[in-house]
């Protein structure tokens, strides 16, 4: 259980640096409860700039578009400031 709890703040903590309140609850109000899978069903979205976008068409193929040509940056906290921070892209993952 304590692992799972870990597990729960790490994705919660993620979720808060990637998204803002009123776009997190924009994308609940579009995902249900599959009461037989007992899982959620969370509709494909990506981040264009700092806008929650919710494709109509092609939604698979949009998402996985968007994520190829993101960048991740992961600074630590000695990375500050620093220009060359550790930057990757999809491609070196």
């Amino acid at each position: 259980m304590r692992e799972q709890t870990k597990d729960q703040d790490f994705a919660d903590q993620i979720i808060n640096m990637l998204l803002s309140k009123a776009e997190l609850y924009k994308i609940r109000e579009k995902t249900q409860f599959d009461e037989n899978e007992m899982k959620w069903v969370v509709p494909f979205f990506y981040l264009r700039g700092k806008e929650v976008v919710l494709p109509k068409i092609n939604a698979r193929d949009t998402v996985a578009k968007e994520m190829q040509e993101r960048e991740l940056v992961i600074e630590t906290a000695a990375d500050v400031g620093d220009s060359d921070s550790g930057s990757l892209d999809e491609e070196h993952q």
